[in-house]
């Protein structure tokens, strides 16, 4: 779920950076690329790490989606930070001798899942409020706990979504 995810942010953002470069309003299109940016960082190559370390077919495709999103992402900030998009490129295996002869990213349509996107956000907000009520009660986030109640407006909440939390929130059951 965490490479559909990312894989869909990079494909709205491409989307969204792409009519704020052609609309000449270069600051929103920054804007994308630091949201982005703090997607990437903070929730996939965080919640992915362990993935990247273990063998067999879930690292491969692990590293495989974050190869293509770095590619794509090195194309994406080419024009704001031309020398940290070539070291990006040149160190994830670009194709060109540089990034700034390739051609701007087309944007798959298809990889943009909108439900996924949605219950990734729903994910990040359960685990942001969850982890403000451990912070409030003073317990740290090592401390296991037997369990918590989440409570969605549509009464479901996929497994792996739950996975996500039960880990990132260090708790063992979680009740729907």
């Amino acid at each position: 779920v965490l490479d559909r995810w990312i894989l869909a942010r990079l494909h709205e953002s491409l989307l969204e950076q792409t009519r704020a470069m052609e609309a000449y309003d270069l600051q929103g299109a920054a804007r994308v690329l630091q949201a982005f940016t703090t997607d990437l960082s903070t929730w996939y190559v965080r919640r992915s790490r362990e993935r990247m370390k273990e063998e067999g077919e879930n690292r491969a495709h692990a590293l495989a989606t974050f190869k293509e999103v770095l590619l794509t992402f090195s194309k994406m900030t080419a024009p704001f930070t031309p020398f940290l998009a070539e070291m990006v490129y040149q160190r994830a295996g670009g194709n060109l001798e540089s990034v700034h002869l390739e051609e701007w990213p087309i944007v798959d349509q298809a990889l943009i899942d909108e439900k996924v996107l949605e219950e990734m956000g729903r994910t990040r907000s359960i685990v942001s409020k969850a982890l403000e009520r451990r912070s409030d009660a003073g317990i740290n986030v090592r401390q296991a706990l037997g369990g918590m109640t989440v409570t969605v407006p549509t009464g479901e909440f996929a497994l792996e979504y739950q996975k996500l939390v039960k880990d990132e929130i260090n708790v063992k059951s979680i009740e729907v």
